[in-house]
């Protein structure tokens, strides 16, 4: 059962240079919880989760992006699991073996 104000939305979609996502709800207290996010063509991701009610807006943001180091300013959580990625090619500079 629906009730006034609640509502549900999102969505995905993908591109030759990765993507992009998008999921809320939200109800009539005016409560809201959902996620956002992109997503590149080497496959690095980057994920932010958040909570906005009456206590305020929280997020978590993460990513398998290498080199980034966890901190967390204001109420946001960083995590940052360390996917080990090849490098990328760079045109006209050899790769090292």
């Amino acid at each position: 059962m629906q009730f006034a104000g609640n509502y549900n939305f999102g969505y995905d979609e993908d591109h030759s240079s990765g993507g992009s996502f998008r999921r809320e709800t939200g109800n009539a207290l005016g409560v809201k919880q959902g996620s956002y996010g992109l997503r590149d063509a080497d496959g690095r991701v980057r994920v932010v989760n958040y909570l906005a009610d009456a206590n305020g807006f929280r997020a978590s943001v993460s990513t398998n992006e290498p080199g980034i180091v966890p901190s967390a300013p204001a109420d946001v959580s960083i995590g940052a699991p360390g996917a080990a990625l090849p490098p990328a090619a760079v045109p006209g500079k050899p790769q090292a073996s």
